[in-house]
């Protein structure tokens, strides 16, 4: 004998006295919103690597930095529900472009300014290869516009440096716009 029972949105399906299975409402399912659809969000992670991350079933996108869920947790190693996995600042996706790591905290695009003995600056940072920086530079914050040195150079895993001689202001505020070389 066999058949199929309703009660209270609770489907019970049995098939003879020792074989059964229950389907039970997606508020009785530990989380997994479809026990027959292994990936929700159709995102290339499935549900239960969704629930060890902490991500969301139902958004391919848990903290919504424009990288997909699966790509963090498979593919960078990063944080799903963080939009910066290290808490050094700078977001997932900046990371990427920046060529830094998105997991070490210490890994950072940071400018560096040092005073020369003949009055001028130099300003450097440390390259990375397929990237692409343009230099840049004000007077006054905020900026209305910026000056920027009319090229931009190529990164190859070594330092870059400029020597600014900002000798006709008291001030100079420095910025690198950074960008992945295809």
């Amino acid at each position: 004998m066999g058949g199929a029972t309703s009660k209270f949105g609770t489907l019970y399906n049995y098939s003879g006295s020792a074989a059964g299975f229950l389907l039970q409402p997606e508020t009785a399912h530990s989380g997994l919103a479809d026990e027959w659809n292994p990936d929700n969000d159709l995102d290339g992670l499935n549900d239960g690597d969704e629930i060890v991350a902490g991500s969301s079933l139902y958004k391919s996108d848990t903290d919504d930095d424009g990288l997909g869920d699966y790509a963090e947790v498979k593919t960078y190693g990063s944080s799903p529900v963080e939009a910066d996995s290290d808490f050094d600042g700078m977001s997932d996706p900046d990371e990427l472009i920046a060529g830094t790591s998105l997991t070490n905290q210490s890994s950072v695009l940071a400018l560096d300014v040092a005073f020369m003995p003949d009055g001028t600056l130099k300003v450097s940072w440390v390259g990375v290869a397929d990237r692409a920086y343009t230099f840049e530079y004000t007077d006054t914050l905020p900026a209305d516009e910026w000056q920027s040195y009319p090229f931009e150079i190529s990164g190859t895993d070594s330092a870059i440096a400029f020597i600014d001689d900002p000798s006709e202001t008291s001030n100079r505020f420095y910025r690198v716009q950074v960008r992945r070389l295809p």
